[in-house]
């Protein structure tokens, strides 16, 4: 049910940091919605803090943040509570990594977690099998949604 949503990808120039923006603009899209704003950071909460805050100052409305990492989606959750911004009352807030301090956060961080060591294997199995003429095709490795209490739910 959100419609005002803000995307924080992490750095411009991150690889992974376009790719999640890309999809999550894309997936918007097919509900037939855009981004609120879009406000890159530098992977730490600082970044994600200092982004929230910038949110707040220029009176963005917004009732969801998508958040590249852990860590910015953290800073984000302090300047949220230090503005007196209810999350998830008010806004919803779901990072990415599933880092180990975000379930004891309050509220608890909803994320995304991924499987490092199949991404790992996968890296080392595709150097290996690599010739100068192949080109590896791409592929989707598992994620897994985390449901906690950084989000509200009907």
């Amino acid at each position: 049910g959100h419609n005002s949503i803000v995307l924080m990808p992490g750095p411009q120039h991150s690889v992974s940091a376009k790719l999640r923006l890309e999809n999550w603009i894309s997936s918007l899209a097919t509900f037939g919605k855009t981004p609120a704003a879009v406000i890159f950071g530098t992977w730490d909460a600082q970044s994600g803090h200092d982004g929230a805050r910038q949110l707040i100052e220029n009176k963005i409305e917004f009732s969801a943040l998508l958040v590249g990492n852990d860590q910015m989606a953290l800073g984000a959750l302090s300047a949220l509570n230090k503005a007196q911004i209810e999350v998830p009352h008010q806004v919803s807030i779901i990072g990415y990594d599933d880092s180990y301090e975000s379930a004891f956060f309050i509220p608890s961080l909803t994320t995304v977690r991924l499987d490092l060591d199949a991404q790992g294997k996968e890296a080392v199995t595709r150097v290996l099998a690599a010739t100068p003429e192949s080109i590896p095709d791409s592929s989707i490795l598992p994620a897994e949604f985390i449901l906690r209490d950084s989000i509200a739910t009907n």
